[in-house]
């Protein structure tokens, strides 16, 4: 790992390896100063295993975002909004699960995360079935 300054750069870069990986991120600051305080946490993230790479939905499950969600936006809102939210967060987790944001679907098609719509109609039935529920209710 190390800093340094790239050319017609006014920031200075860190560089660092993650498993067999070598990445190169901006500090996003001019001062050297900042810039070694960054780069030193982020050795520290790496070497405590805190540190993932690559796209959020990759680190990130449903329950996590539907709880990122709750605390950012929910809590701005009305009481009957926040209870609304934190129904709906109830249901979808049952439906969902933990399952990572781009686990792929169990047929292989569609959104990575999500069936196609036909088979989330048959799961959403199914689930409503074993939770003795009417669908859309």
């Amino acid at each position: 790992m190390g800093l340094y300054r790239r050319k017609g750069s006014r920031f200075w870069w860190m560089s660092f390896t993650v498993g067999d990986e070598r990445r190169f991120q901006s500090t996003k600051t001019s001062s050297k100063e900042i810039a070694t305080k960054i780069w030193k946490k982020r050795d520290g993230e790496i070497a405590l295993g805190l540190f993932k790479i690559g796209w959020p939905g990759e680190r990130m499950t449903f329950a996590e975002l539907c709880d990122e969600f709750r605390s950012s936006h929910s809590s701005t809102l009305s009481m009957n909004s926040q209870r609304n939210h934190r129904m709906f967060s109830k249901h979808l987790r049952q439906f969902f699960g933990d399952r990572n944001l781009i686990d792929p679907p169990a047929d292989g098609r569609g959104v990575p995360g999500l069936s196609t719509p036909p088979a989330i109609a048959a799961q959403s039935k199914d689930h409503c079935q074993r939770s003795n529920r009417q669908p859309g209710a």
